[in-house]
């Protein structure tokens, strides 16, 4: 990362999410597109359950990087609003709204963007 923390330095990286039914994948990507680590572990069912280990997940990847990640990017199944709260999951058990997005910023200290799995596919 530059001095100043811009993210457009070659050395920053961030975070890529992407919340499937069973499994979730975890990415650090640097500024250039290149994949620095994965992984992959079970999806949890329920909204707090889901908060947890999202965090725990962008934490433990982080770790492994030379710089801080500088954002997050998360791709999630179900109903989602522009402000990332996911109102409707069935196949994660979330039937009440869920500010992802909202808790997953104040928890990991960076920026985070949710956006529907389906749109990012497309």
């Amino acid at each position: 990362m530059s001095s100043n923390g811009s993210p457009s330095s070659p050395s920053a990286v961030t975070v890529g999410i992407d919340v499937g039914g069973s499994r979730t994948r975890v990415g650090v990507v640097d500024a250039l597109g290149r994949v620095l680590a994965l992984a992959t572990s079970p999806t949890p069912r329920g909204g707090e359950a889901l908060i947890d280990h999202l965090v725990e997940a962008t934490v433990e990847i982080g770790k492994g990087t030379l710089t801080r990640p500088v954002g997050c990017g998360v791709g999630v199944p179900g109903k989602l609003d522009a402000e990332g709260v996911l109102s409707f999951a069935l196949n994660l058990g979330i039937e009440q709204p869920l500010s992802v997005q909202t808790r997953l910023e104040d928890r990991l200290g960076m920026p985070v963007r949710v956006c529907n799995d389906v749109n990012l596919a497309a």
